[in-house]
């Protein structure tokens, strides 16, 4: 029989990103630009029955420990989002990985517990802790523990960490890259980012005067090419690796438009709410479309089992 070969595993979680804004889906009324998500999706299999919690921390809080929210106690964004030490998490139950968190965090009871993400298993975090994080030019950054002021575009700075955490971790590793966008405040994405030849392109277009909704759409086109940027570092370092491209709740509702309802949208139970992007790729992943249903909490148990780990404390997780 042939050895079992540990993989790399990669996570990519994108903010307020429901299934409205990727044009892979066809869901949305009007999607913006995600050449690059969908590039990524035509290689790997599409989820469509995925789901999350309606808003950020218990859905991280959940994929990283294997179990709901009940269970962990985070049950919303906040002062009161701490996830505790005594939960197992995902670099913690992956035996000889190395490991590391780049971008949002936000499961650390606000903006303080700089090295809560360390504490936590990962042997390195740079990013943002809470999920108030400033302007996207002007934000909070902490590195292991050590916080400072960044002024590189988050979205940038974060796929800028995370290519740099692959090409020195050494594998078997496990990276996840939480990025930002399209997470309020709502603003217009450096033009060096607005990329894509799509017609309908509206970063490059914006200004501060446009509507939320534009400026929304245009940063995710601006992640788009930053996620495109980070696949072919990924490709070129580890062409092999496991991938998982997801949003950690549904869309807001300044950016929800028909045929969905705004009122049904993030912070609802709706499916605007809580129906996610989730589209995985890797070795002998055959692409194509599924309607199996999934949550996010069972990432747990599949990188658990991709990792080699037998037997974990992820009893929600699939």
């Amino acid at each position: 029989m042939p050895l079992f070969v540990q993989r790399n595993l990669v996570l990519v979680v994108a903010d307020d990103f429901g299934v409205d804004l990727v044009d892979a889906y066809g869901e949305g009324g009007a999607p913006p630009c995600t050449n690059n998500i969908d590039a990524f999706a035509a290689e790997g299999l599409l989820f469509r029955n995925a789901w999350a919690n309606p808003s950020c921390s218990p859905t991280r809080a959940s994929l990283l420990s294997g179990r709901h929210a009940f269970r962990t106690g985070v049950g919303e964004p906040g002062p009161g989002n701490l996830l505790a030490l005594s939960e197992t998490t995902i670099p913690e139950a992956l035996m000889g990985y190395s490991s590391a968190c780049i971008g949002k965090w936000h499961v650390a009871g606000g903006n303080g517990n700089r090295t809560h993400p360390n504490a936590q298993g990962f042997d390195h975090f740079a990013g943002s802790i809470g999920g108030n994080f400033g302007d996207d030019l002007n934000w909070n950054k902490t590195v292991n523990g050590v916080g400072a002021t960044s002024t590189t575009y988050i979205t940038v700075d974060s796929v800028n960490d995370a290519i740099t955490a692959m090409g020195t971790m050494p594998e078997p590793w496990f990276l996840m890259l939480s990025l930002h966008s399209p997470h309020s405040p709502y603003h217009v994405p450096p033009n060096g980012l607005c990329t894509s030849t799509c017609p309908t392109q509206l970063c490059g277009s914006v200004t501060t005067q446009s509507s939320d909704l534009a400026l929304g759409k245009a940063m995710v086109e601006a992640m788009d090419a930053e996620f495109g940027r980070f696949l072919v570092a990924l490709d070129a370092l580890s062409p092999n690796a496991f991938t998982i491209f997801m949003g950690d709740n549904g869309t807001a509702r300044q950016l929800t438009e028909a045929p969905f309802n705004r009122m049904r949208a993030k912070g609802s139970v709706y499916e605007g709410g809580v129906n996610v992007p989730f589209i995985l790729r890797g070795p002998g992943v055959l692409p194509g479309e599924s309607s199996g249903l999934i949550s996010t909490v069972d990432i747990f148990a599949t990188f658990a089992e991709l990792g080699g780990v037998r037997s974990t404390t992820a009893i929600d997780s699939v």
